[in-house]
């Protein structure tokens, strides 16, 4: 079928290829195709000789169209080559992008090991301050003469982060950075006892601590637990005694897994005890010079300033407000001025004849006739 499709091909062109001018257009055509056309006409002769001659026809030789073939493999290769630069293009793009992919996780992963806190924590304004990361825990664990320049300024940044290190200068937070200790406790674990001598002080970082009194009954000499109050995040414990040379005079219990700062009692003495004894004189000081506590004992103005410390607000920080029950803590503005605001509940008192009144929650109407909704 292939043969007689190009015979009959060959056979219905032949004379009009072999009758068309050549021209610059159409001159490798026709010279391509020219000895095709002359074999055409010997296998026609052979053909028609054998007829006369009574014999069976000749069988015909392939012809093999050799110009058609060589464009069509060519065609063939053209695409070949095409889907091989394509797919080399697809490649590269894919291959960059992964690569960039594979760039921006090492950078995340490297700034999340060097960042002091964990950025979770600083998604939203919170009162919390967050937990530490991995490099900061691992630089604490070290003991203090194996810390490197590296690890101090973790520990630095670490510092500058929390609200209680802020009032101290620059020195003292990198004298902190190299002596500062890391403690994480579980719950129900007793971080200070009642009635032993202190030797670390605490800086909360996470999670909060029960503090609690424990008193004997002169009746019954029966022990009676006193809870006073929640240590949270961002609050310090167990100075006084380290200043006063005393025993503990209450105890510390944690709430849940929690992390803490602490300092020994020498390291607090070389840094920190001069700043704690001039706040102490400040507290005392105001406590003397108010006209609240005149009636007051020395010695009890000086439990005050022991069981005292100082806070600052910003503007329109809310200081207390909107807790139900009994309060834990007394303020007393040392400088500066606040604002109480009171929110008090209305009832609106209809009537169709008159106009509506705004009166207080329980008290009466000012005017008899006006029906209460």
């Amino acid at each position: 079928m292939r043969t007689a499709s190009s015979l009959a091909i060959g056979t219905e062109h032949s004379e009009d290829i072999a009758n068309r001018p050549i021209s610059a257009t159409n001159l490798t055509h026709t010279i391509t195709v020219l000895p095709t056309l002359r074999r055409i006409k010997s296998v026609k002769k052979k053909c028609r000789e054998s007829k006369e001659a009574g014999l069976p026809p000749a069988k015909p030789e392939y012809i093999k169209p050799t110009h058609y073939t060589l464009k069509r493999y060519i065609r063939k290769i053209m695409n070949v080559l095409h889907l091989l630069r394509v797919t080399r293009q697809k490649v590269k793009v894919d291959l960059l992008a992964e690569c960039q992919n594979q760039k921006r996780m090492d950078e995340r992963k490297s700034q999340k090991e060097h960042l002091t806190f964990d950025p979770s924590y600083f998604r939203a304004a919170t009162t919390t301050y967050g937990g530490l990361s991995n490099s900061a825990r691992n630089a604490l664990w070290k003991p203090v003469g194996h810390r490197t320049p590296d690890d101090v300024r973790i520990l630095t940044e670490v510092i500058y982060r929390l609200p209680f290190f802020t009032k101290y200068s620059r020195s003292v937070k990198e004298r902190l950075s190299q002596v500062v200790w890391y403690d994480q406790f579980e719950n129900d674990r007793i971080i200070i006892r009642q009635g032993d001598l202190g030797s670390r002080m605490y800086f909360v970082i996470s999670g909060y601590a029960s503090v609690q009194r424990t008193d004997i009954d002169p009746r019954t000499n029966s022990k009676i637990i006193q809870h006073l109050y929640d240590i949270t995040a961002g609050s310090t414990f167990g100075e006084l005694a380290l200043i006063r040379n005393m025993a503990r005079n209450f105890t510390v219990i944690c709430k849940g897994t929690s992390e803490f700062l602490s300092l020994s009692k020498d390291e607090f003495n070389s840094i920190l005890r001069k700043d704690y004894e001039d706040s102490w004189n400040k507290r005392l000081d105001f406590f003397r010079k108010s006209i609240y506590f005149e009636k007051l004992s020395d010695d009890q103005k000086r439990q005050m300033a022991d069981m005292s410390e100082v806070r600052e607000f910003s503007n329109n920080r809310v200081i207390h407000g909107n807790v139900p029950g009994q309060t834990h803590h007394v303020f007393f503005i040392n400088a500066g001025k606040c604002e109480i605001v009171k929110k008090v509940g209305f009832v609106r008192c209809v009537s169709p004849y008159l106009r509506p009144e705004l009166i207080l929650q329980g008290q009466s109407p000012t005017r008899p006739t006006l029906k209460s909704s």
